[in-house]
């Protein structure tokens, strides 16, 4: 292959090589986006469920003092 043609093949390979990159690139960049969008959906979710879990043991709680309180209401109206 005569010289010239070589230096335009590496020319022509540098830039497909360039373009190839560029278009690496831009995947790696996508990707990055959808593993952030991800990571923010995950931990939103367990943001809720923990919410949803506070909630339970809250009503519980609730549940538990109102019970105990209607047992001593109902004790002392027996006293």
């Amino acid at each position: 292959m005569p010289p010239r043609q070589l230096c335009k093949n590496n020319t022509r390979n540098s830039h497909i090589l360039k373009i190839q990159n560029k278009k690496h690139r831009e995947l790696f960049e996508l990707f990055k986006e959808y593993r952030r969008r991800i990571n923010a959906q995950a931990q939103e979710s367990e943001l809720k469920k923990s919410k949803l879990k506070n909630t339970k043991i809250e009503n519980s709680k609730k549940a538990q003092f109102e019970k105990a309180i209607e047992t001593v209401i109902w004790f002392c109206q027996v006293m």
